[in-house]
């Protein structure tokens, strides 16, 4: 809680009133209409375009569809090991 003293009558010893103020949420990439949407305003993490992780990482930690995924990077074929291990996690 944190008081802000700059919009109330405070005096010592009168009990003023107080304002909560609730942390901002952070936004955070999602997917519309089988489309990959990244807040401009979310964090550096997901921004690609400022060295945060790649579309694809970002694509794997929501869970995205295949055919998604291959929209935004093309052909899975690289590293081949690392997809098949991809859609192994997703059929357990």
């Amino acid at each position: 809680m944190i008081l802000d003293l700059s919009e109330t009558n405070w005096a010592p010893g009168k009990q003023s009133a107080q304002k909560t103020i609730e942390p901002a949420i952070e936004p955070k990439p999602f997917l519309k209409n089988n489309e990959l949407i990244i807040p401009s305003d979310c964090a550096q993490k997901y921004r690609w375009w400022q060295g945060g992780q790649s579309i694809f990482e970002t694509l794997q930690e929501l869970e995205a569809p295949v055919d998604l995924m291959e929209q935004h990077i093309g052909e899975i074929g690289s590293p081949r090991e690392h997809w098949q291990e991809v859609m192994r996690r997703r059929q357990q």
